[in-house]
């Protein structure tokens, strides 16, 4: 897939809206209501969150910088194509079951818009799934631009909030007070985990960067300003959003930023801030659902995954995968479809959550052992120990469906090599960029 096939790359406004686009999307409209019982807590977790992330993203920029033949491409030359593979194949997990975790949000949103009961949330999700798909079958470029489009949207529920908050506290009417929650190491480990699922996504720039115009030069560049800028986007109006809403009743929640507003504005306010929620939610999914064909094409082009999974259209789009991957989204929606609204979301967030740490934690130790150099290497140290914390706040629940997941990689490896009838060293490189035979 090539330039000399006509298809058009990805730019610098859509790879910075790639990233941006992937972390704004679910999410952060359902922190309020996944972080009200921690108060005080979940304050100071954002703040360890951000800049732990933050110190993972220039990892990553760093090395994408280096090699822009994508996360399979350095993650290999660090460690080898075994550990490769189940490295990337825990990443695949994770951007998975991220999906589904967006559509279950999209599921909420959308069923507050439409008026309709928490019966609907998993039906609403499913098609979402397969709908995004669909866009991403057009080609990457398609993706992109429905991703610019649905980027400028979602930024309207998150200053809005932040201007409801100015308004109440300027009228003189105080803010609802945040749960008496003791502050503990344990509590803020745990909202941590929580945070980290909305912040996972800066890495969607070096995922694509194959498919990206100057890699060397957009993608770190897209990198650390997508991640920087919706850091600070989120911090602002999730704590907006805690501060008008009581933190006995965000927990019920399923659409906290329309029930924050709506009050002030107005119920026909609240569910156009749903709506907005809906369209923000949906554009994350667009981002989702072209990492993970993306992911699962680069492992099938390494020999990793059956062969079939490598095949493509002529606009970039990696037809097989992208299908393979709705599926397996919306089945893990469905299986896990009796838990409540609130209890579904949280459970799907944090084995993604978990998944994805493996992936970041040994980024960062791969930038340390390529020797990027400087104070760079101090950063990145921070990074990797934030990642090795987090694991700690996400529990025992999902760290153990995340070895299992991981564990599912090995007869998924042994398969796909009897399939293909030949090591990865035989397969064509995954790493090959943009322009060059693949």
């Amino acid at each position: 897939m090539t330039k000399e096939h006509g298809a058009k790359l990805l730019g610098p406004w859509m790879s910075t809206a790639m990233v941006m686009g992937y972390m704004i999307g679910s999410a952060i409209f359902l922190l309020p209501a996944t972080l009200a019982p921690y108060g005080v807590n979940a304050l100071i977790a954002w703040g360890v969150t951000v800049g732990g992330t933050m110190c993972l993203a220039l990892a990553l920029s760093r090395l994408a910088a280096r090699n822009p033949g994508g996360p399979q491409a350095y993650v290999q030359q660090a460690f080898g194509p075994i550990a490769a593979y189940f490295i990337m194949w825990m990443y695949w997990v994770s951007v998975f079951t991220s999906t589904a975790g967006i559509a279950v949000a999209f599921g909420g949103a959308a069923s507050a818009t439409l008026g309709v009961s928490a019966a609907w949330v998993v039906p609403l999700a499913v098609v979402a799934i397969f709908v995004v798909t669909a866009i991403n079958l057009r080609g990457v470029h398609s993706a992109g631009e429905f991703q610019v489009v649905t980027t400028l949207i979602k930024l309207l529920p998150l200053l809005a909030v932040m201007l409801v908050l100015a308004f109440r506290v300027g009228s003189g009417r105080p803010a609802e007070p945040l749960a008496p929650m003791p502050v503990s190491a344990g509590s803020v480990a745990s909202a941590s985990a929580l945070i980290l699922f909305s912040l996972v996504g800066f890495e969607a720039a070096t995922v694509a960067a194959r498919k990206t115009r100057d890699p060397e030069r957009i993608v770190p560049l897209a990198t650390l300003a997508g991640t920087g800028t919706t850091g600070l986007l989120y911090f602002f109006s999730c704590t907006a959003a805690m501060l008008l809403l009581s933190y006995t009743v965000a927990p019920q929640s399923t659409s906290p930023f329309a029930d924050a507003i709506g009050p002030t504005l107005g119920t026909g306010v609240g569910h156009i801030i749903a709506a907005l929620t809906a369209v923000s939610a949906i554009g994350a999914l667009n981002a989702s659902v072209l990492i993970q064909g993306e992911i699962g094409q680069q492992l099938a082009q390494a020999g990793d995954l059956p062969r079939i999974m490598a095949r493509g259209n002529a606009r970039l789009a990696p037809t097989v995968s992208l299908i393979v991957t709705c599926v397996i989204s919306a089945l893990f929606v469905s299986f896990n479809a009796s838990r409540s609204f609130v209890g579904l979301y949280v459970f799907i967030t944090l084995i993604s959550t978990v998944a994805s740490l493996v992936f970041y934690a040994c980024g960062a130790v791969a930038a340390l052992k390529l020797r990027l150099g400087g104070i760079t290497q101090i950063v990145i140290v921070v990074g990797l120990l934030y990642a090795i914390w987090t694991f700690y706040g996400a529990g025992l629940e999902a760290t153990a469906w995340a070895l299992s997941l991981l564990a599912a990689g090995l007869p998924v490896l042994l398969i796909s090599r009897w399939l293909n009838g030949s090591s990865p060293a035989e397969e064509a490189n995954p790493a090959a960029p943009p322009g060059s035979a693949s």
